[in-house]
């Protein structure tokens, strides 16, 4: 599996979970413009996410969702609304 010509390895979960949170943080990015979703593949990247943490164990999701993981502020600023949308 690859994103942008660049080999993930298989066996490496650490790097796929930095792939995985970069994936969600640029999604979560591109989702405060709707009307780029289509010009930026943002379906494509999402697709290659969930496939990529299908292959993950339990610990790697965990850390994964402590990474992504957010509170909620009453006044979100544009940095917490990727944050958000990522989530």
């Amino acid at each position: 599996m690859g994103i942008k010509g660049n080999k993930i390895a298989d066996n490496d979960e650490h790097d796929a979970a930095k792939v995985i949170i970069k994936l969600a943080n640029k999604i979560g990015s591109e989702l405060e413009n709707p009307d780029s979703l289509v010009d930026e593949n943002t379906l494509s990247k999402f697709s290659i996410m969930t496939n990529m943490v299908q292959t993950l164990n339990r610990a790697v999701i965990d850390e994964v969702a402590r990474v992504l993981k957010v509170s909620v502020p009453k006044n979100p600023s544009h940095n917490d609304n990727i944050k958000l949308h990522a989530w």
